[in-house]
Formats: structure tokens, C-alpha cells, sequence
């Protein structure tokens, strides 16, 4: 008998998540073993067990998912997993925390899609409201990267800024940031945008349709919240580039899930039998092939 493939998901939350566990299933994984409340102290103990147990060959049929809600202790977590590894005794590791990066690269891909016609980010101005959370801080960092001038919004001015800065140095890009605590504020952080990405919490409308008929530049507005009341006025979750106001094009939560959904599954898909770190720039670039396969039908 062959070997079996495992996938072990590495958790800092109380619970890892069914979501994950589920995925990892459908992805053709043989067994799937959580750990839960993980610290990055437990870190090397966890990998080491897990890639010298099964021998050099064994590896190619294992793999870790890290998870969690928490983004810097996700990342601390990261950190220790490479440290962990000891060649030729290497695993891949996905990184997918709560879900955020393959939600923000299926947002893009969707937005950019949407914005083809216009040719795409390059040069275009894109406002991330609520961006300042794990979604939105990777919306802003794919969209820049492709040539995008993003903006990220949030309630508290000091945050926007902090997070906008650092991930303009880390990432060698330039991230632009507003206050966005009130209508108003939403107006002036839009004003100049030619897509919107609703990027906050489930349940919270960010951007009201008196808001956006006052925005003149904008033609794509895309929202990852499918819980009433939506983060974009207006917009259905299951519009999918839908005129959902005269000129504007929308792209739904349920739309842009569905493609989340696809990227993850293909994300596990890929990693087996490999080494190295799957992050958002790989979703991204899954999302993007999705798409393109999509329309080639």
C-alpha cells in the first residue's frame, strides 16, 4: 500500500477551523489532524514530529496549514514552521489565515476582471474600505503589485496610516490611506477611485448608494461581506458584474466566495508533493488562472 496523504492544520484559534478541515477533504487528503490554541513556541516540536516521522519520501505525501484569526501570531507561527524544517525533511506549508488570502486574491482577480475593458489596475485608483484588516491589507498589496494605486480606509486615521506605511516598505509598493469613520470620509476616500473593494466585517454597510451617486470616477465596487446589511448599498451578493447602478458594475461576497472557494481547493491541490511557503501571491495567481480557463469556455 502507498503512502497516504496528511495535512496537518496548525491553528492559533481555539478551534481550527471546520472550514479548513473541510476543504482539505475535498482537496483529496487522506487524513487531516488539527492542532488548536497552537503558540509559536509549539511550533518546532509539532513540524519535526511531523516530517521526520514519515522519512524523506514521506514528506512529498505530508503537508501543514496554518490558520487563525490572529494575524501576527499567525505569521510568528510561520516563522517558526521554516525555521522548523530540516532538509531534506521539507513539507510544503499553505498559509491562509481565516480564510483572508484567498478571499482578498479571489476579490482582486474579480475586480480586475471587472476592470479589463479599462485595462486593468494599471494606473487605476482602488479604495479598500475597512482595509486595514488581513483582506483588505492583502487587496491592497496584490492590487499595488499589479500596477494599482490602492487606498486603504478605517475608522481610526492612526491605523490606516501605521498599517499603510509598513506595507509600503515591506512590500516595496505605495499604499495611500484615509479616515473613513462617517459618510463623509467614505465620499472623500472614494472620490477619486475607479473601483471600491468592501473589505470590513460581515454585517457592517461601509458605502451608502446617496455615497456612491456622488462618486462620478468609480465603475467597480466588489464586496466580501455576505451578511445583511451589505458592506456596498445596493449590491446583491450574488451579482457578478451586474449593473447594480447606472454605470456601476458589481461583484457580490457569494460571487467572489465562489471563486475563494475554487482557489483554495486548487491551493491544496498544488502543494502536495512540493517544499516551500503557498501565500497569497500564489492564490492570486490561481484565482487569475480560474478566471481566464472560465472565460476561455
Amino acid at each position: 500500500m502507498g503512502k497516504e496523504y496528511i495535512i496537518y492544520l496548525i491553528d492559533t484559534d481555539k478551534y481550527a477551523s471546520p472550514f479548513d478541515i473541510n476543504m482539505s477533504v475535498d482537496s483529496g487528503y487522506d487524513h487531516v489532524h488539527c492542532f488548536s490554541n497552537v503558540e509559536p513556541e509549539d511550533v518546532k516540536n509539532l513540524v519535526q514530529d511531523a516530517i521526520f516521522s514519515r522519512g524523506v519520501k514521506g514528506c512529498q505525501y505530508t503537508a501543514l496549514f496554518i490558520g487563525g484569526s490572529d494575524l501576527p501570531k499567525v505569521l510568528q507561527v510561520l516563522e517558526e514552521a521554516k525555521k522548523a524544517m530540516v532538509p531534506p525533511f521539507e513539507v510544503p506549508i499553505m498559509i491562509d489565515p481565516r480564510g483572508a488570502y484567498t478571499t482578498a486574491a479571489a476579490a482582486v482577480a474579480k475586480t480586475e476582471e471587472a476592470l479589463v475593458e479599462m485595462g486593468g489596475f494599471e494606473g487605476k485608483n482602488i479604495t479598500i474600505l475597512a482595509g486595514t484588516g488581513p483582506v483588505g491589507q492583502v487587496a491592497a498589496i496584490l492590487s499595488a503589485k499589479s500596477g494599482g494605486n490602492p487606498l486603504i480606509s478605517s475608522r481610526k486615521f492612526d491605523r490606516a496610516k501605521g498599517i499603510a506605511e509598513r506595507l509600503s516598505q515591506e512590500y516595496q509598493i505605495h499604499v495611500r490611506y484615509a479616515q473613513g469613520a462617517n459618510a463623509e470620509e467614505i465620499y472623500e476616500a472614494s472620490k477619486d477611485a475607479d473601483a471600491i473593494i468592501a473589505a470590513g466585517k460581515a454585517g457592517y454597510q461601509l458605502i451608502s448608494k446617496g455615497t456612491m451617486e456622488r462618486l462620478d470616477r468609480f465603475k467597480v465596487a466588489a464586496d466580501i461581506n455576505a451578511v445583511p446589511p451589505l458592506g456596498v448599498e445596493g449590491l446583491g451578493s450574488l451579482d457578478d458584474k451586474e449593473e447594480f447602478m447606472p454605470g456601476k458594475i458589481g461583484i457580490g461576497a457569494l460571487a467572489i466566495g465562489d471563486l475563494k472557494l475554487k482557489t483554495e481547493k486548487k491551493a491544496l491541490k498544488n502543494i502536495k508533493g512540493t517544499t516551500g511557503v503557498f501565500s497569497f501571491e500564489e492564490a492570486y495567481d490561481i484565482s487569475k488562472e480560474l478566471l481566464a480557463k472560465k472565460k476561455e469556455k
